[in-house]
């Protein structure tokens, strides 16, 4: 594992690519560019991308809901877990901040800017619940679900990891 600054770094290079190729699929995908598959692979293609290269670094973390799940199972220190989730928000801020500036505006509307979006008419817990199954995270409207979801899904899957999986296994941490 490389020293911490060089781990903020990773983190916030896989943050933005993640939020900027992601993001900018998901826009070109609502209008009617690329296909549901064009935008699932290149979201997953951009993070199977980022874990491989920069996973040795800093353990490929770029999301700030993993860093906690990290946390909370104690595989990832407090302070360390701090810095990587606020190097996860600038770094998506940044990263969103470019897609808006690149991308036509119209085009950056009818996408959402890349975000998802809770239905309408559709009820805030149950988009809370989903969000926590699915552990995506989007945009500011109805902040909260994006908020508690996608931390609450993590917490439990970590605990679970934990309990089931790494019973009596030693800790490696990012």
């Amino acid at each position: 594992m490389e020293d911490a600054g060089t781990a903020v770094v990773a983190e916030f290079i896989g943050t933005f690519a993640l939020v900027f190729i992601g993001g900018g699929a998901t826009i070109l995908g609502a209008n009617g560019q690329l296909d549901p598959v064009g935008v699932a692979l290149a979201q997953g293609f951009v993070l199977f991308l980022m874990i491989t290269v920069l996973g040795p670094i800093s353990g490929g973390v770029f999301n700030p809901a993993l860093a906690i799940a990290m946390w909370v199972t104690d595989r990832l220190p407090a302070a360390r877990t701090g810095v990587f989730i606020l190097t996860q928000v600038v770094a998506a801020v940044v990263a969103a901040s470019l897609l808006k500036y690149v991308i036509p505006a119209g085009m950056y509307a009818a996408g959402s800017g890349g975000t998802p979006l809770v239905m309408p008419g559709y009820a805030l817990g149950k988009a809370i619940v989903i969000e926590a199954v699915a552990t995506v995270a989007g945009t500011f409207d109805n902040w909260y679900v994006w908020v508690v979801g996608p931390v609450a899904g993590a917490i439990i899957a970590a605990v679970l990891y934990l309990v089931v999986f790494l019973r009596g296994a030693e800790p490696a941490t990012p």
